[in-house]
């Protein structure tokens, strides 16, 4: 009886024990789940999943922000990457992100004037699930871009999409605008 009740602690302990974090997701059928944030995102069809460690996007050590998830379109360098930021959170001179409005307002701040940045449209919504959700479409040397944040708890999951026409962005921005809990 012993040696039973032992193996089931080690067990449970083990199952326990292991932590999880924002970046505790997977690609299921055709949609990205996230168990540690419950949500599911569906990449509309002009996307192919692609695996994140091959945007070589380098060390990052900001340990409030998480690569998720990333699909891209063909052999095109457009498509949407998923990220989550810990609000609220710190890191060297940095104050963080106070929520999902604060985190678009600081997009344009890093372009290039030669790039010729502009706003497209800027706007709110609570999807069905009553997620809070802020957009940012703007173009930036001849690209078509957005940037939409997602409140999810103490999170922003951030969804960054380029596409070269505007439809393939709307495409985008509406597979995102359909987030749900899961």
């Amino acid at each position: 009886m012993r040696v039973y009740l032992l193996i089931v602690f080690l067990v449970s302990s083990f199952l326990c024990g292991q932590a999880q974090s924002p970046a505790d997701g997977r690609v299921e059928a055709h949609s990205y789940v996230n168990t540690y944030l419950h949500f599911t995102y569906t990449w509309p069809s002009i996307l192919q999943p692609q695996d994140p460690a091959l945007l070589h996007v380098g060390p990052h050590s900001n340990p409030n922000e998480n690569l998720l998830f990333a699909a891209r379109q063909g052999s095109e360098p457009y498509g949407v990457v998923v990220l989550s930021e810990k609000l609220n959170a710190p890191w060297h001179d940095f104050a963080g992100f106070k929520d999902g409005p604060d985190f678009l307002r600081r997009i344009p701040v890093g372009q290039a004037p030669e790039d010729r940045f502009k706003v497209l449209a800027s706007k709110h919504a609570t999807t069905p699930d009553g997620l809070s959700v802020d957009e940012l479409d703007y173009a930036v040397a001849g690209e078509f871009a957005s940037g939409i944040t997602v409140r999810i708890g103490d999170y922003i999951v951030v969804f960054k999409c380029n596409a070269a026409s505007l439809e393939d962005l709307e495409r985008m921005n509406k597979s995102i605008l359909a987030i749900r809990r899961s």
